[in-house]
């Protein structure tokens, strides 16, 4: 009954984005695209912003925008030849083939928890200000189950639990790093200045470093199909594709309310900000091939239909470009009006009920500190 439920689901919000899409695609070829949110991209200018999965799809494009205008973009890869090319790219299209080593290129795989602890440790202890941490690298409805070198569902690790690993560790250093600054400069400006000037200079760093960090989960719409069942997160039993990728990505939007609502409590001045985006059904290599596959229209009618398929992709999906818009404006956007929030569509929208529920949020925090290993520190 849950198969179903899930599956006949996926067909209906698919059908309703589908339709949308395929009116945009219209509109975008009399009138061309132009973003709602673009005057407040000027923003990112020396912003330093890492984004997962940065070589391909949705991550090149984000990471050519960020770029584009001025950000320092980190390419978090799997493979570094393919993060170098992307790099080269992004430098060419950019018009700054002479600085494509610019763009850093770092290597992570989130199939192993061992490797994020191995990017993040390599980052925090450079000890740099991260501006944007961009959670885009991700697998989509692999017809069989499949399990990591840590034993876990694919989907589960690399869409939400590799990220929330990498996020805990990277902002956990960059709030500690801030108090750390705070109190060095408490210390030093009392011996020199008093303790009058001491808090005049002080209250001016904490306001230097409001925003904080900007965390980005890219979750989906396919998340309302989603249904965390905590007896058995790891699909052992009646795993299905689309299952397992609702799932993850309804993960990834409570791994965002459960982050800000520790941001929130905590007395450290910084405003750090998650949230999590649904950039549309865009056109990648990824989406493309689970139009196409076997989950979406059985294995009976897939040689028939998939041509098909295939052949419609450039109307029922968006433009990379045109999904940029959700995860820029997400980077961008005042605080107060997108803190633990769901963006979609360049604005805030309104998610599943279950994605707002912050006892399994937490429940599902607690989970991940179990299977990671990790202490948390938030």
């Amino acid at each position: 009954m849950d198969f179903f439920r899930t599956r006949t689901l996926a067909y209906l919000l698919g059908a309703v984005e589908f339709a949308d899409n395929i009116r945009l695609n219209i509109v975008d070829g009399f009138f061309p695209f132009k973003p709602h949110n673009a005057s407040s991209w000027s923003q990112l200018e020396g912003k330093t912003c890492i984004i997962t999965g940065g070589n391909a799809g949705i991550g090149l494009a984000t990471a050519e925008a960020f770029a584009k205008r001025g950000g320092k973009v980190v390419l978090a890869c799997r493979s570094l030849v393919r993060g170098r090319r992307a790099a080269q790219a992004i430098a060419h299209k950019i018009g700054q083939s002479d600085k494509a080593h610019d763009i850093e290129v770092r290597e992570v795989d989130l199939t192993s928890l061992e490797s994020v602890r191995r990017f993040a440790k390599a980052f925090n202890k450079e000890d740099r200000r991260l501006d944007v941490l961009i959670c885009n690298a991700g697998i989509m409805a692999p017809p069989e189950r499949q399990q990591t070198v840590d034993g876990l569902e694919m989907q589960f690790q690399v869409n939400y639990l590799g990220h929330w690993l990498l996020a805990h560790e990277l902002l956990s250093h960059q709030r500690s790093r801030f108090l750390s600054s705070s109190k060095s400069l408490n210390g030093s400006d009392r011996a020199h200045r008093g303790a009058e000037s001491c808090s005049e200079q002080a209250s001016s760093v904490n306001e230097k470093d409001e925003n904080g960090t900007r965390l980005i989960f890219l979750s989906s719409m396919t998340h309302r199909a989603g249904k965390l069942d905590f007896s058995d997160l790891q699909l052992t039993h009646g795993y299905s594709g689309f299952k397992g990728y609702a799932n993850s990505k309804l993960a990834t939007l409570l791994a965002a309310k459960e982050f800000q609502h520790r941001f929130d409590r905590s007395l450290n001045r910084r405003m750090d900000v998650a949230v999590a985006v649904h950039p549309g059904l865009v056109d990648t290599k990824l989406a493309r091939e689970w139009l196409t596959g076997a989950d979406v229209m059985g294995s009976a009618a897939q040689p028939l239909v998939a041509p098909i398929a295939r052949a419609l992709a450039p109307w029922l999906l968006i433009a990379p470009d045109r999904a940029v818009e959700s995860i820029l404006y997400a980077a961008t956007a005042p605080a107060e009006k997108i803190a633990g929030q769901y963006v979609a569509a360049g604005t805030v929208a309104r998610p599943a009920r279950m994605a707002e529920d912050l006892v399994i949020a937490r429940e599902l925090w607690d989970t991940s500190c179990k299977l990671t290993g990790t202490k948390p520190t938030l």
